[in-house]
């Protein structure tokens, strides 16, 4: 594992609690519009009220998936199926599906790596995709859809580069702290196949 220097690791904290903000703010700011719309105009409490219901579950579903996205956990093992809970729960729109198949127990840090994986993957598929992931002894991905985008400073980060930090490149630096990820990519596919450090 790389040992990175006290001011890289001052950064990457930084830019983890902003990214977690970023990723936030928005369903938050609605949640506050929606109480000064009631406070404004109670004639329209009832469609305010739709707003904030929408926003916090959709703020919930947030945390939690970041939080296991860059959290620690005192399990070693968690159940496969607890891994699809979570995919399937956050990519709840449609844009996004995902199939997966493994053991019916997996290590922690293979859980927590292949949510990150599948996070960086579902990035790069701008106009979304099918993902299907494999966990045996390794992580594999593979992906396809309309447009698959991976920027370069987007694949630094994979690699490694902790001296061009920012929110935007935080997860792929993340992913490659968890563990080595290898990306072969066309204009409409993506494969990857990681291995937990």
């Amino acid at each position: 594992m790389t040992n990175y220097t006290t001011t890289q690791t001052l950064n990457i904290a930084q830019n983890i609690a902003t990214k977690i903000c970023h990723d936030l703010a928005g369903v938050v700011g609605a949640i506050s519009n929606g109480i000064e719309l009631i406070e404004e105009d109670s004639s329209m409490a009832a469609e305010a009220m739709e707003m904030i219901k929408l926003s916090a579950d959709d703020a919930a579903k947030r945390l939690k998936f970041l939080r296991q996205l860059f959290g620690s956990a005192k399990v070693d093992e968690i159940a496969l199926h607890e891994l699809q809970s979570r995919l399937t729960e956050y990519y709840n729109d449609g844009k996004i599906n995902i199939s997966l198949t493994g053991p019916d127990i997996i290590k922690y840090k293979d859980y927590q790596l292949a949510l990150n994986v599948t996070y960086f993957t579902a990035n790069c598929l701008i106009r979304g995709g099918d993902i299907s992931i494999n966990i045996a002894d390794n992580i594999s991905i593979n992906a396809s859809g309309a447009t698959v985008i991976i920027k370069p400073e987007v694949a630094q980060g994979l690699q490694g580069d902790a001296d061009n930090i920012s929110p935007y490149t935080i997860q792929p630096l993340i992913t490659n702290m968890l563990g080595n990820a290898q990306v072969n990519a066309s204009d409409s596919s993506l494969q990857i196949v990681a291995q937990s450090a």
